[in-house]
């Protein structure tokens, strides 16, 4: 299954002098095989795409108690849900939900 991982920042970030506010990563996650493979990233500046590239990275297979543990279990057991609140429809409900805390 194929799911977007967002990173929304307080400042904004700039990187090979490309400016952004938020990062997003599609993430291909496997819960058969417990794995995860990063297949893009994208750079947001105000809610716009100022970049994007396209790479698959190696397949991870994330250890226990990890970040990328709990986002790979909470995809693949949304029963025994930790680290997510719920899922959100789009980036900008889930910018407003963070920047609402």
């Amino acid at each position: 299954m194929d799911v977007w991982m967002w990173t929304f920042f307080k400042s904004i970030r700039t990187v090979r002098d490309i400016s952004f506010d938020a990062a997003a990563k599609l993430m291909r996650v496997d819960c058969r095989e417990r794995t995860l493979q990063s297949q893009r990233v994208e750079l947001f500046l105000e809610d716009r795409q100022v970049a994007g590239e396209t790479g698959a990275e190696p397949i991870e297979t994330p250890e226990a108690g990890t970040f990328h543990y709990f986002v790979m279990m909470d995809i693949c057991v949304p029963s025994q849900r930790v680290a997510l609140d719920a899922p959100f429809p789009d980036h900008r409900t889930a910018r407003a939900a963070l920047n609402s805390q």
